[in-house]
């Protein structure tokens, strides 16, 4: 039996399309991870204050004054993220250095990329991170 590559951990999606959702839910928890999942901002605000959270998804289409209510509390906690979206290429401002997974991707794809944010072999969580996204003062630029 192969090794899950997220067991241990704790992975926030925030999807408004229910069925992408339950499409990333079932993927990552094959992987072994916990997921929690949030269709609206106020939700996905709650949800990122969990101690044990290690990374999250983010469909961009919150718009971009919700998004970064959200980003910056992500970063604040140093909870790695990337973004999942099909209307967005662009126009991230702070968040420009932050992976954009561009739909439909297969959920495979997305669980690589953030298995990546959280470092080979995806440590238990609080262990050996690779990256730490940190709110961009500019004067610190996340790590990999």
């Amino acid at each position: 039996m192969q090794k899950q590559k997220l067991a241990g951990h704790s992975i926030l999606i925030v999807e408004p399309d229910p069925f992408i959702a339950i499409d990333l839910q079932d993927t990552f928890a094959h992987e072994g991870a916990r997921v929690v999942t949030a269709f609206r901002l106020e939700r996905a605000l709650q949800l990122a204050e969990r101690p044990a959270l290690s990374a999250a998804v983010i469909d961009s289409a919150l718009g971009a004054e919700d998004r970064d209510a959200l980003c910056w509390r992500l970063a604040e906690r140093k909870v790695p993220f990337v973004f999942y979206s099909e209307r967005m290429t662009r126009g991230l401002g702070d968040w420009g250095d932050v992976p954009l997974i561009t739909k439909p991707a297969d959920g495979n794809k997305v669980v690589e990329v953030v298995t990546s944010l959280l470092g080979a072999g995806a440590a238990s969580p609080g262990e050996g991170r690779q990256t730490q996204l940190v709110p961009p003062d500019h004067s610190r630029r996340r790590t990999g």
